[in-house]
């Protein structure tokens, strides 16, 4: 009977682990069909898309798997990525990732859009990435608005990897990146919102971008 469900951060593969194919993840399907908000921050955001970086692979006590590592390493033992945890319309096709500007992920969300293409089980996929001290609030039709100190990031790529193997760094062409800024919005049934535009090639590890900076955020 809540009214509004909100997955606290830490650890996303506890969720996973724990929580996939029980009575908690169908109690929480079903609030989502009955149009109960539901929201999290950090690893509680990384489970909201329909694919979901799973970190069931981290090392307890070690360091979160970086940017650098995936990208030379597509298939690095850290990368697993999880299927259809939250069934919520909005993000079909979609996976998210936290801390994005703050730990550098940009790289690492790329390697995940580029496994989810490599893997077949769709022909397009799309991220967002939300740094800390901010959020999307998303409504059910796709609409959505950012608030807070940061940007929200997000990438659609619909050319699979030109090289995507074990031990060889990735390279994909072609994505899109809209980023967002605080007071901006965005529309996920239209990807598309008041947003700066620019592109990305990877080529074999290395992220190049269209925007004058060179900036990849």
């Amino acid at each position: 009977q809540a009214e509004a469900i909100f997955i606290s951060g830490s650890d996303q593969a506890n969720y996973i682990n724990f929580w996939k194919n029980s009575p908690v993840q169908k109690e929480l399907n079903n609030a989502i069909r009955r149009g109960v908000p539901v929201g999290g921050t950090s690893a509680g955001l990384a489970v909201q898309g329909e694919f979901i970086y799973s970190a069931q692979h981290d090392p307890p006590t070690g360091p979160d798997l970086g940017s650098a590592l995936a990208l030379a390493d597509p298939f690095q033992f850290q990368v697993v990525i999880a299927h259809g945890f939250l069934e919520n319309p909005a993000l079909a096709d979609v996976i998210t990732d936290t801390h994005f500007v703050t730990r550098d992920r940009m790289g690492r969300l790329l390697v995940f859009m580029a496994r989810i293409l490599a893997s077949g089980d769709v022909k397009q996929v799309k991220g967002i990435g939300i740094d800390e001290q901010t959020a999307v609030l998303l409504e059910p039709d796709g609409r959505s608005s950012v608030v807070g100190r940061g940007a929200a990031y997000f990438l659609d790529a619909a050319s699979p990897p030109s090289v995507i193997r074990a031990g060889v760094p990735l390279s994909m062409p072609n994505v899109s990146v809209q980023r967002v800024a605080p007071g901006g919005a965005f529309d996920l049934s239209t990807w598309k919102g008041t947003a700066t535009h620019y592109t990305f090639d990877v080529v074999a590890g290395a992220i190049h971008t269209t925007q004058p900076n060179h900036s990849i955020y």
